[in-house]
């Protein structure tokens, strides 16, 4: 495993060479495009569906019927799913130079950084032991697959 210093300084660009009047980015050495947990349970929430028609900011200014909850009723594992795919979810792929290029919906994701997406949930649609639920936990949205990684099982909202 390779320290922050290190994974710093083996890929960045040297001052001399942004410099340069011929200057064009390194991609051998370029940063992995998103996070991956490997050793971790994988969860599938269900397809991605289109996003509803309801203006962003008209939908957090809404007033709902209780406190905490949501408008239209609670939301389940395909809200969830949905709401991750449009917020920083890979929206778009493209041949370039013969290599796939993933185009993600946050914009800073075009740079050489990633942004990381993790949802803190109680149990929705009635937790893991039902068909497509999710027990409650801290999970890792993976924009390459639309899936989430349980990193740790519990309700901690």
């Amino acid at each position: 495993m390779v320290d922050a210093r290190e994974y710093h300084e083996r890929t960045k660009h040297s001052p001399r060479k942004l410099r340069a009047d011929d200057f064009e980015l390194d991609f051998s050495n370029r940063p992995r495009p998103s996070k991956a947990y490997v050793d971790l349970p994988r969860r599938s929430l269900g397809p991605v569906t289109t996003p509803p028609d309801v203006p962003a900011l008209e939908a957090i200014a809404t007033a709902t019927a209780e406190p905490g909850g949501a408008p239209g009723g609670d939301p389940g594992t395909i809200d969830l799913a949905t709401l991750c795919h449009y917020a920083a979810g890979v929206t778009k792929t493209l041949e370039v130079r013969g290599k796939t290029a993933a185009f993600r919906a946050a914009a800073c994701t075009g740079k050489l950084y990633h942004i990381d997406l993790y949802a803190i949930t109680g149990d929705l649609d009635g937790g893991g032991n039902d068909e497509g639920g999710i027990d409650a936990g801290v999970c890792h949205y993976d924009p390459d697959t639309d899936e989430f990684h349980v990193l740790r099982e519990g309700d901690y909202r």
